[in-house]
């Protein structure tokens, strides 16, 4: 039987990092613009491609270990 590897998380010094602090700055950044995108008139298959970018996104970010990511259906 495996056992699943835990969850990736950045330690505490990791996550104080100035490159943790701009990368995350961009991609929440990049979350918002998708979101407003997303709020626009898409095609289900641009609306599904949009969702699935931000959640991959919100992956990312929860690797600072602060953020509850599940995975969706």
């Amino acid at each position: 039987m495996n056992t699943p590897e835990p969850p990736f998380k950045l330690s505490a010094q990791e996550r104080d990092s100035a490159l943790w602090k701009k990368l995350k700055a961009e991609v929440e950044h990049d979350v918002g613009i998708m979101r407003r995108q997303n709020d626009g008139d898409k095609s289900a298959e641009e609306t599904a491609k949009l969702r699935g970018r931000i959640a991959q996104a919100k992956k990312f970010l929860a690797y600072e270990g602060t953020l509850d990511v599940k995975p969706t259906d």
